[in-house]
Parts: structure tokens; C-alpha cells; sequence
């Protein structure tokens, strides 16, 4: 089940609902230069950059260009901008057809964006295409076994079953990067902060810039939201709320 960021209005509201907090900026900070800083690093491609916040997040923590790309003219313009408007290009494409030569970039990065591809199997040819010899792939995603982390998904009956179709489940996300040139080097899951409280939460959430709660009904929005928020308001004790995501890191097979 796909999603149109276009003309949805989601990127009104997702700088506020999904920009990361200081605390979140900082654990993913050190999650990169731990996974990708063994090597060095000039030309990022952000696929799927939508507004920029992990391609703002590369500039703080690594000497690089990065280009950010996304198909969504929406999104893009809804990406702050930067003190160093070189630093950061942000084009319109697709991640199946990208407007990049051939071993030009260090490191194609995906966050959240895996499971938006319409074809997964010629995005990863394409990003064997412009990667360096040696050039690495990293894929920030929720997985099959990531999604019961996600509490907010309890409370929409469909969401689980939406996401279950759209995300891969960690071999088949493998399985389909080695059919495509890559070998897998390492995996983490990141437990990431979203918010303090549950309060916040459920206002976070309340805002429906995860694509996942576009693609219910609004009916079933609307129910959920309600549950939610009396969950929220018995349970709440000022506690950090977590969810998990799987970075996987590949790099091109030799030959």
C-alpha cells in the first residue's frame, strides 16, 4: 500500500511532529560516527531526504556535501534551510532512476524511506550504480521485528497489517541488498527516544505525520486517537517513550 507525500499536507506538519530532540539528534549522532566514520566520507546521498533532518544531522558530524533527494516537491520544501547552502542540495527524484553518475558518492543513506520504495530491487541497483568502490549503503528502518516496539500502533486495529506489508522483515531486507551487489556488514538497533511523557505522545502522534496513520481511515484515526489519549493520560509518569529501528550497513562485494 503506497502513499503520496504530495498533496497530502503531511509536510505542514512534519517538521514539528518528527524533528528529532536534542537527546534523539545526540544518540543518532554517535549511532553514524560509530557505524560509518571508519571510513572517509565526502559525498552523502540522502534518499528520501524529506525535510532534511538526518541530511542537516550528516553536515554537523562529517566533513561532506550532501545531496539530499526526494521525489516529494512538498517535502522538499518544506527542509530548512542551511548556513552553508552548498553543503546541502536537495533535488527532486526517485530513488529507481537517480540523476547521479556512476562511483560518485561514498554513502547512500535511507531513513524511513525502505518501505516507500515502488521498486525495491532497481532503487538498490541504482545505489550499487553510484557508489564507490567500497562505497557503503545504509538503511535506517522499522522491520517486521521492530513494529511491536511502536506504541502507537496498538491503538489503530489496521495500522499493524499496513506496515507488516510495507516494512521487510530483516533477512528479506538482506537478502534483497545481496541479490543486488551488496554484502551485509553490520546491523544495530537503535533504541530511539521519541518523547518525555506520554502526554507528548500522544500530542505527537495526534498530528498524523507518520504515513502509516494516512493510510487508516479517518474514522478509525479519529477512535484511535481517542484510546490513545486515555491511555496516555492514565499511564503517564513523565517516562521517556522508546521505539526501535534496525540500521543495516552493506558494502559493495569485491568484483
Amino acid at each position: 500500500m503506497g502513499f503520496r507525500y504530495d498533496g497530502s499536507g503531511i509536510h505542514a506538519v512534519y517538521p514539528a511532529a518528527r524533528e528529532m530532540s536534542p537527546t534523539t539528534r545526540a544518540l543518532w549522532a554517535n549511532v553514524l560516527r560509530e557505524q560509518l566514520g571508519s571510513a572517509p566520507l565526502s559525498r552523502v546521498l540522502d534518499v528520501g531526504c524529506g525535510t532534511g533532518r538526518f541530511a542537516r544531522l550528516f553536515l554537523e558530524i562529517f566533513p561532506v556535501t550532501v545531496y539530499g533527494l526526494d521525489p516529494s516537491v512538498d517535502m522538499l520544501s518544506a527542509s530548512a534551510p542551511t548556513e552553508d547552502p552548498d553543503a546541502l542540495r536537495l533535488i527532486r527524484a526517485t530513488a529507481e532512476q537517480l540523476p547521479v553518475k556512476a562511483r560518485t558518492v561514498d554513502l547512500v543513506f535511507l531513513a524511513w524511506v525502505y518501505h516507500h520504495l515502488g521498486a525495491p530491487a532497481a532503487a538498490l541497483s541504482e545505489f550499487a550504480r553510484v557508489l564507490r568502490d567500497a562505497g557503503r549503503l545504509a538503511v535506517a528502518t522499522s522491520t517486521h521485528e521492530t513494529l511491536d516496539s511502536y506504541l502507537w500502533m496498538r491503538f489503530f486495529p489496521s495500522a499493524r497489517a499496513i506496515d507488516w506489508e510495507r516494512t521487510p522483515a530483516r533477512s528479506a531486507l538482506v537478502d534483497a541488498a545481496r541479490r543486488s551487489g551488496f554484502a551485509p556488514d553490520r546491523l544495530t538497533t537503535v533504541r530511539q527516544p521519541t518523547t518525555r511523557g506520554l502526554a507528548a505522545y500522544a500530542e505527537r502522534v495526534g498530528r498524523r505525520a507518520i504515513s502509516t496513520l494516512r493510510l487508516v481511515s479517518d474514522s478509525e484515526f479519529e477512535a484511535g486517537m481517542r484510546e490513545l489519549k486515555r491511555y496516555c493520560a492514565a499511564h503517564d509518569h513523565g517516562q521517556t517513550v522508546h521505539e526501535d529501528v534496525d540500521l543495516f550497513v552493506f558494502r559493495q562485494s569485491p568484483g
